[in-house]
């Protein structure tokens, strides 16, 4: 499905009613390795960020789990906003 504005986490509630209400990153650093290197354009063993994050939803079951490799020296900013729980009529 395509991503609602660019979203994932806007599609998976609007269409399939999953609401992310947490997740959990950790940030370490690390080197890169075979199939990082060259995706980075980096030496194996040069300096990287390995993320892993994963997601919940309001059941808090894991919806994502995602690790990622960076190339150290960029600021990392997350931004988790959630918009307020549409009202049930009574």
């Amino acid at each position: 499905d395509p991503l609602l504005d660019g979203s994932l986490y806007a599609m998976l509630e609007a269409r399939y009613g999953v609401r992310i209400v947490r997740a959990k990153q950790a940030v370490t650093a690390a080197t890169a390795g075979e199939a990082d290197a060259p995706a980075l354009d980096l030496k194996p063993d040069e300096p990287v960020l390995r993320i892993a994050r994963t997601t919940y939803d309001s059941s808090n079951l894991v919806v994502e789990y995602a690790m990622s490799a960076m190339r150290s020296g960029y600021p990392i900013e997350t931004i988790m906003q959630r918009r307020p729980a549409p009202e049930v009529p009574a």
